[in-house]
Order: C-alpha cells, then structure tokens, then sequence
C-alpha cells in the first residue's frame, strides 16, 4: 500500500472544492484520496469557519518536524549503542560494521551449529 501525504496543492484543490460546498466524499475522489483521510484533513485544517490550505500545510509540516521516532530500544540502551563501537555475543566481539548487521554475522554460526544438530541426530 502506497501513502503520501497531501501536498500543498491538495490542500490549495481541497480548499477551493470545500469552499464550492462539495462533499469530502467527492472531494476525495477528485483528489484521488480516502475520504476519511480528505475529512479529518478539513477538521483539522479548519480556522475561522473555513478550512485553510496555507496554515493547515504549515501545520503538517510543524507536526511532521516535531514528531519523534520512538525506537526500539530503551533511552540507556540505545545511547549505548551510539557510543559503543562494537557489539558482543558472550565471550566474542565482533566489529560493527556499517554494512552487516549482527544476524548476517551470526548467519555461518548458526548454520554450523545447525549442521552439527543434524549430524549428531544422524549419528544416533
């Protein structure tokens, strides 16, 4: 599923439309948008009675700068991260490298402990 957001020249459509009196409904598919997508744009876009493309774009834009990724690692964890240089895995440390992730590193251990698994059930 594709998502884009409205640009200013939506919003500049949808406020002449909105101001024509059209429903979001038709709006929406003049635009080529989901209606409740075009609907929730116009309630929070509305000022003075009337919805605004300039200042309702402003705000997208204020919100879309203010919004913060959460992560997924805790605060502690992820500062540790960003200052440690490598990464450990019990008794081995490996480098980080900017093009390998750990799994990719852990890739041929686990195929070998695997491997080991099959032989020694074969064994039996």
């Amino acid at each position: 599923m594709n998502y884009s957001h409205l640009s200013i020249i939506d919003r500049g459509q949808l406020e002449i439309l909105n101001r024509l009196g059209w429903s979001a409904r038709a709006i929406a598919r003049h635009l080529g948008r989901h209606h409740s997508t075009i609907a929730r744009e116009i309630k929070r876009g509305f000022v003075n009675q009337t919805y605004e493309a300039k200042s309702s774009h402003q705000a997208s834009q204020d919100r879309r700068r203010e919004s913060k990724p959460r992560g997924k690692f805790p605060s502690q964890l992820a500062e540790e991260l960003q200052t440690d240089n490598s990464f450990s895995l019990g008794l081995v440390n490996f480098p980080r490298l900017p093009f390998l992730s750990p799994d990719c590193l852990l890739l041929p251990l686990r195929q070998h402990s695997w491997s080991l698994t099959r032989r020694r059930r074969l064994e039996k």
